[in-house]
């Protein structure tokens, strides 16, 4: 779960870890019908399809700040608001602790057995409890008087415990209370006290201030798992009320840093006791390993070492071949199959290599050592499924042919949401066929008969079992899943009668065996408080083999049908997951969790049989482990969830959501471009689904650049959009009359212009995937608006102090895109087509302009190159003010549209380059930070007379949060160098940040 603590200035982070393809994703859909439930102390919005769930959260809402403000000590009077929506359709959360306002953001689809966080009772009360303690443990205010006044003056008012902890205090702290709230969680997860354990063992535990990086495999949950495991032992060293004194320390009168408000209450700083607690967790996980070593650990071969999150393992009906995800460190996943079986453990290429260069070794120096081979050469692929557009394809499942496939990957929906959709490799030909459309359904199986599929679709908080028809992408459902009841990963058995499925019942993970025409369904295991998942039927069809949890530790076990007793086929270290069974080989093959990634292993039972029962790693269930040696030993031996008081549900209002409750916001924006300097303020005004938004701003500036103030808004109630302005705004070219190409005798440019208008857009934008045939469709998007403008222009000639009255400006636009990207792997192309046609009436002329823009590019993991250019041509008639012009900064004051005749370019002043017609060339090279680029800009009744340009820039786009109050931002920063004209050898700066409602 990202849970994370975000800030305003974070929100840009939301779109980085998503992906080139969801650059334009939208996360809360306001266009549709939402509604808001309201307690005492809550607000939640929901659209209607995610409204039950919201209701069923909110009952609970109460509950859950009472025990809050019971462990952490206090939490916020004003209402928090609370935004469920899915943009993805994953399991997670965002809080943001404003103290004016706190809000949450929660995605309701339910977590795998396989998670962190999947052992709670409810989704929603883990998800709840835990975003909540953020907001309860960061809105701690100040007690000193002038830090609450600085604090208030800041953009996000946040609070001194948010502004002097890092991330591991945050999550870390989270995750201990939704463990002592709830009983359930990371903190009583064999998965935690698996990767301590392991990670122990290996000597590669994250240092200090590793505990809040993000980077490697894993590394961003050691917030999470390390953070609470020192917490818990915080808290049994000094007692529970330790925490609490920290924070109140924190935020006291005296202003202190944590490390000092830390020290004053464990009498030594945190980075100092987590070395010792470091220290004691290895020597607890030694005595662990010693234990399984003494009753006989069973690993199995290593098939393979991998890196990071490898997918789930499949063997072919005839067990010739694996299907296996494996992960990569920069790029999308891809999909390969390897032969099976012991013969083929070893590429015969690269071993038949090595064994010619230890040859040559030797005989060049007969005294040298040849290196030692510690892991398997790495297998040769027979077949390989890459990305597509930087979208991998998840847990294979063969067909009965032995050639086909069946996977899914995430494909964008015509709304800009993300949702899981079934497709049928052919590994042979490497043809793919898309199977459904927008149906959110994944962790599917092909029956033995090939006609249909066994899958879990996960929709408006529920987890269903589905029915496929793999022929026309018909679901229909099997089992329906309720807000806590949830099911995953169903597996057909050999004669396709029936399914066994992992089903999240009373807080439980237990396997369920499922009549597939009626939906009938009995456990198969038995209720005894262990997690069980991961199940797949043997191949005779007598036995089921899965992942148990019973002991503390996630091991692969075998359970013959009619039969009571698990026999295990794994004792392991870390956790052993995603059992494949290979009857060609009486072998198991599984995943292996390490700290460099899940490694694939095959155990063969028969050859290598576990001896006695499991071992039990379980710590006596507590809450908070009263000593500190309980505290270490529960972080490694694994602690099983305990029962807690049920959250009591209490009285909600619902009503529509209409333009929802109003947040504010004032922001600082501005720019440094050739044209001079400007600066501003901007208040905003956004609600937490993104429904309305208006921004009013002032800008005040060197004469050259736009300033003056606006007031502008959005409302995206409907589909399309409308944005309306009202503006008035002053700029002055002074004499650059001679820069653009103007003569003496047409001064329009020479001018300082007055403008105040109103405009009116509207205008949409959707993908066409969902309506594309093809498995391998690039991602394809259309956009469109149409605007209207109409105010006074007052132009002033500078130079002769001439006045000239105000003149009347109308206009109308339209204007329409296309664009498609298609990737492989991580190389890519893309491409895009827009036009723009505007007609209107200045200063007692009628006036035509049009204006084609395009673009292409390709990259790869790395690096990549993109072209982009645009024409504006006007009729003969325009007078010099609609005439096209190149350079400047896009105005920040109004929409762009508005003097849709400037080509913005802010490496050049202001229509340094103008005429009846313009162009614009830029070649880019991408994939860093800073991105070179050469350019060329060029003006007349043809373009000509080319100024050439070349620098380096950045550029971002944060994405339109609204439950962060974070309207879009564009950023652009960059030195250029000017070859030609008036500035030929110049070299200039500019930087530019500007907000969008």
């Amino acid at each position: 779960m990202r849970a994370a603590f975000r800030t305003f200035f974070i929100a840009g982070a939301l779109a980085a870890g998503v992906g080139r393809t969801l650059a334009a994703q939208r996360y809360t859909r306001p266009d549709r019908p939402w509604t808001t439930f309201e307690t005492a102390h809550f607000r939640l919005h929901a659209p209607a399809e995610l409204a039950d769930w919201a209701r069923y959260l909110a009952a609970r809402m109460e509950s859950v700040r009472t025990a809050e403000l019971r462990t952490v000590g206090t939490v916020p009077s004003q209402v928090t608001d609370v935004v469920v929506d899915d943009p993805i359709n994953s399991a997670n959360g965002s809080a943001y602790p404003y103290l004016d306002g706190p809000a949450v953001f929660l995605w309701p689809v339910p977590p795998d057995p396989r998670s962190y966080i999947g052992n709670a009772r409810s989704w929603g009360e883990l998800l709840a409890v835990h975003e909540f303690a953020h907001i309860a443990h960061l809105t701690r205010p100040s007690r000193n008087a002038r830090q609450r006044l600085l604090r208030a003056l800041l953009p996000g008012r946040i609070g001194p415990v948010s502004t002097r902890t890092s991330r591991w205090v945050w999550e870390g702290y989270a995750t201990y209370v939704e463990g002592v709230l709830t009983g359930s969680g990371r903190p009583h997860a064999p998965l935690r006290a698996a990767v301590l354990r392991r990670w122990a063992l290996d000597g590669a535990l994250p240092t200090y201030t590793g505990m809040s990086a993000t980077g490697g495999f894993l590394g961003g949950s050691f917030a999470y798992v390390m953070g609470s495991a020192y917490f818990e032992w915080l808290g049994a060293t000094r007692g529970d009320s330790s925490l609490t004194a920290v924070w109140r320390r924190v935020s006291a009168r005296v202003n202190r840093p944590f490390d000092v408000a830390f020290a004053g209450v464990y009498g030594d700083g945190p980075a100092t006791l987590y070395d010792r607690f470091v220290a004691e967790l290895t020597v607890a996980a030694a005595a662990e390993r010693a234990r399984l070593d003494s009753a006989g650990r069973v690993e199995g071969t290593l098939v393979q070492r991998l890196s990071r999150s490898t997918g789930d393992p499949a063997v072919s009906p005839d067990g010739r071949h694996v299907a296996i995800e494996l992960a990569s460190a920069d790029g999308p996943s891809r999909l390969v199959v390897w032969r099976a079986g012991p013969g083929a453990s070893h590429d015969t290429v690269v071993d038949s290599a090595e064994a010619r260069a230890r040859r040559r070794l030797l005989e060049r120096d007969p005294e040298d050592v040849p290196a030692v081979r510690a892991y398997p050469s790495p297998r040769r692929p027979v077949a390989t499924l890459l990305a597509v557009n930087g979208r991998g394809h998840h847990d294979p499942r063969w067909f009965a042919d032995g050639r086909r496939v069946l996977v899914w990957r995430s494909e964008l929906t015509a709304d800009d949401v993300m949702r899981p959709d079934l497709f049928i490799w052919d590994t042979h030909t490497g043809g793919l066929r898309r199977v459904t459309r927008g149906a959110a359904v994944r962790d599917a199986d092909p029956s033995p008969d090939g006609r249909r599929a066994a899958a879990a679709r996960c929709a408006a908080g529920r987890c269903d079992l589905v029915d496929v028809d793999l022929a026309s992408g018909a679901v229909r459902t099997v089992v329906s899943g309720t807000f806590t009841r949830t099911w995953t990963r169903p597996r057909w058995s050999p004669d396709g009668r029936r399914l066994v499925a992992p089903v999240q019942d009373g807080g439980r993970w237990r396997l369920a065996l499922v009549d597939g025409a009626t939906g009938a369904y009995t456990f198969a295991t038995p209720n005894d408080g262990a997690e069980r998942y991961d199940a797949v039927f043997t191949p005779d069809g007598g036995a089921l083999v899965y992942t148990s949890e019973r002991g503390g530790v996630p091991n692969v076990v075998r359970l013959a049908l009619g039969d009571s007793t698990e026999r295990a086929l794994t004792r392991v270290l870390g956790a052993a997951f995603a059992p494949a069974p290979s009857a060609a080989e009486r072998s198991v093959y599984y995943l292996d969790l390490t700290p460099h990634g899940l490694d694939l292993r095959r155990v063969a039972p028969d050859a290598t049989p576990v001896p006695g029962d499991v071992v039990d790693f379980s710590a006596p269930p507590a809450l908070v482990p009263r000593s500190p040696a309980a505290a270490v030993q529960s972080a490694v031996g694994s602690r099983p969830p305990v029962a807690v008081d049920t959250f009591a549900t209490g009285p909600v209002r619902a009503h529509a959501y209409g333009a929802g409750p109003r947040r504010y916001v004032g922001l600082p924006f501005g720019s440094g471009t050739p044209d001079g300097l400007a600066g501003g303020l901007q208040l905003a005004s956004l609600d937490p689904a993104g429904r309305l938004t208006w921004l009013l701003q002032g800008v005040a500036s060197d004469p050259r650049p736009w300033h003056g103030a606006s007031l502008r808004a959005t409302w995206r109630g409907t589909r399309p959009a409308i944005t309306g302005e009202l503006f008035t705004a002053t700029q002055a070219l002074s004499d650059r009359s001679r820069l653009a190409g103007f003569g003496p005798d047409d001064p329009a440019l020479a001018v300082r212009t007055r403008y105040t208008a109103a405009a009116l857009f509207a205008g949409g934008d959707g993908w066409l995937n969902a309506t594309l045939g093809g498995g391998r469709t690039p991602d394809v998007r259309l956009t469109g608006r149409a605007g209207v403008v109409a105010g006074r222009l007052r132009q002033d000639n500078a130079g002769a102090g001439a006045a000239t009255a105000a003149t009347g400006r109308r206009l109308a636009l339209a204007e329409g895109g296309l664009s498609a990207g298609g990737a492989r792997g991580d190389r890519g192309l893309y491409a895009s087509l827009g036009a723009q046609v505007a007609s209107g009436h200045t200063g007692g002329a009628n006036w035509r302009r049009g204006m084609l823009t395009g673009a292409i590019g390709a990259y790869d993991d790395r690096f990549g190159v993109r072209l982009d250019g645009a024409y504006a041509a006007a009729d003969r008639g325009a007078p010099a003010y609609e005439r096209p012009a190149v350079g400047g900064a896009a105005p920040g004051l109004f929409d762009p549209g508005v003097v849709s005749q400037r080509l913005a370019f802010p490496a050049l002043p202001t229509a340094y380059r103008a005429g009846r017609s313009a162009a614009l060339s830029r070649l880019t090279l991408t994939g860093a930070l800073l991105t070179p680029y050469a350019a060329a800009a060029g003006a007349g009744d043809r373009p000509g007379g080319w100024t050439r340009v070349v620098g380096v820039e950045t550029r971002a786009v944060t994405p339109f949060a609204p439950f962060a109050r974070a309207p879009q931002s564009r950023l652009v920063g960059g030195v250029a160098r000017i070859f030609d004209g008036p500035l030929r050898d110049r070299t200039r700066g500019y930087v530019s940040a500007v907000f969008v409602p």
